[in-house]
């Protein structure tokens, strides 16, 4: 009978620690920023793709037009060895059943709170297809320090 309520005790206690690193680390919703009178809007959604504002034009989302195809942005986000760090990674691909990538952008997430995060994008990247070990070790840790030029978004949504 001890076994059992050990084991309970410990499922619960591994599922409670699951849910709530879930939960700090929810990237899924609109996250604004306003850097030298422009403001910029990134809105991730539960399916994977990815609309981004500037100054009120939007690119990305399920269907855009991408140089006269449509095409739509999508993300990946996967965990690093640090905490609150996050592998970033941007497609724009085709809209067409062969999802062709066009480009590729890399980029660290850094959870600040459950309402902000400091973004490091390399949207200088031109690569077409997924992005190697080699090109995603370009941005670092280090790229999101204060001396950065990583950006601070807040969750609006």
């Amino acid at each position: 009978m001890n076994i059992f309520i050990t084991r309970i005790f410990f499922l619960t206690v591994v599922t409670f620690v699951c849910i709530q690193t879930s939960a700090q680390h929810n990237i899924v919703g609109k996250w604004v920023s306003s850097q030298d009178g422009d403001t910029g809007i990134f809105s991730f959604q539960k399916n994977g793709f990815l609309a981004i504002t500037v100054e009120g034009e939007t690119m990305g989302g399920e269907l855009f037009d991408f140089e006269g195809m449509d095409a739509c942005v999508t993300y990946t986000l996967k965990p690093t060895k640090k905490p609150n760090i996050f592998e970033l990674d941007i497609y724009i691909r085709s809209a067409s059943s062969d999802s062709s990538i066009f480009l590729t952008a890399p980029g660290l997430i850094e959870f600040i709170d459950k309402s902000s995060i400091k973004m490091a994008i390399n949207f200088e990247h031109e690569e077409i297809g997924p992005l190697t070990s080699e090109q995603k070790t370009k941005l670092r840790p280090k790229d999101l320090s204060p001396a950065s030029e990583a950006i601070i978004f807040k969750r609006i949504e």
